[in-house]
């Protein structure tokens, strides 16, 4: 493998944001972030003192120990760095400016109706991004997260079912031209596994998102699986019964054409997934029936995607999070014995509250990590 040589700038830029990746997350010491980044005390202060000359990065107040000299943490500013976050779905659209350290400082709502307005959607967010601006703050871009299929290397949303009046359009280009700011591309369950995922520490996770769809974002290792074109996991649109339903994608028998909530509910007396497990809750045994069918479909999907990707966390987001108490044990049980290679440890399953200002969070943190990324 050819390696690309590495001179003094680079290592000085690289460590540099090492040390802010870690500090976007929680206040560290300076003895904290020389254990957690492995580089040496006396580098780490280096770094420190360059960033508070900047005014990026800032000490606190130092909590009071038993003995000892007391540690100072350290800590982002706020609203030094900032970026727009736009989180796109078939409900509508979810906007604000987000600083470095995960603050949402400003947010807007367009409705299902606005945003089917490609222009309108733009001239939100130009709009937003001068009006909700802080003084003196660098606005570093804008992060953009739509259901898949994208092509997030090229920036256009290409075909996903349902979202007609978005397929081939050119969104990042659009919002380029509008506002003079880089713009960045991702899918929308790949922008809630990687948020979550960096915040929690995991490595290798399933993040299904279960609402109007299912959408899945994969990471490996640390990082988002996608090819070299940046085409990431559709997990929903695999096949779990080749004779099955037609999907709105045309394939058939694609698992979200059984498990997203309102295929699974169709012809039922049930209008939303929250009624459906209330009603479970209380023995109501269509409602309990129709979970048992949910725990199945899902199951085989988690499989297939477990048994070619090892992953130890399941993450289920979007309406299928609700009373997540009552669905966990019905998929722990299909899950079991089933995972090959995972006989003595199961997989965790945990939930994602992806709410509004979680997902305009998510979407702006595209931004961040490009900005904080070991340059190439």
């Amino acid at each position: 493998m050819k390696r690309t040589p590495r001179n003094a700038d680079y290592t000085k830029n690289y460590n540099r944001n090492l040390v802010l990746r870690l500090l976007r997350h929680r206040q560290m010491s300076r003895a904290d972030l020389a254990a957690a980044s492995g580089l040496t005390r006396a580098s780490v202060s280096l770094i420190v003192e360059e960033l508070q000359r900047q005014g990026v990065v800032e000490e606190l107040e130092p909590t009071a120990t038993k003995r000892g000299r007391t540690p100072l943490p350290l800590a982002i500013r706020g609203g030094v760095y900032c970026a727009v976050g736009v989180y796109l779905n078939r409900s509508g659209c979810q906007m604000g400016v987000v600083d470095l350290n995960g603050t949402l400082l400003e947010k807007r709502s367009l409705s299902p109706g606005a945003c089917s307005d490609t222009a309108a959607l733009v001239s939100a967010a130009a709009e937003l991004l001068v009006q909700a601006q802080p003084d003196g703050s660098k606005m570093l871009g804008i992060g953009v997260s739509a259901p898949g299929p994208l092509d997030s290397g090229g920036g256009r949303i290409l075909n996903p079912p349902g979202f007609a009046r978005w397929h081939g359009a050119p969104v990042c280009q659009m919002l380029t031209e509008k506002t003079g700011q880089p713009v960045w591309l991702e899918n929308n369950a790949c922008t809630l596994a990687q948020y979550y995922c960096e915040a929690k520490g995991l490595r290798d996770a399933l993040l299904l998102l279960v609402d109007s769809g299912v959408g899945s974002g994969v990471i490996s290792g640390g990082r988002l699986l996608q090819s070299g074109g940046g085409f990431t996991s559709e997990l929903g649109h695999t096949t779990i019964d080749f004779n099955g339903r037609l999907c709105s994608c045309g394939g058939r028998g694609c698992l979200e054409a059984y498990a997203a909530v309102p295929n699974l509910l169709r012809g039922t007396a049930y209008t939303s997934w929250r009624q459906l497990v209330e009603n479970a809750a209380q023995g109501v045994p269509d409602a309990a029936e129709l979970l048992e069918q949910e725990a199945a479909y899902l199951s085989a999907g988690i499989t297939n995607l477990v048994n070619l990707v090892d992953v130890d966390t399941v993450i289920l987001a979007g309406d299928i999070s609700w009373g997540f108490e009552t669905f966990r044990p019905l998929l722990e049980k299909r899950l079991q014995g089933r995972l090959i290679g995972r006989t003595d440890r199961a997989v965790a399953l945990e939930t994602m509250s992806a709410e509004t200002d979680t997902q305009i969070c998510a979407a702006a943190a595209a931004v961040f990590r490009n900005f904080l990324t070991e340059p190439v």
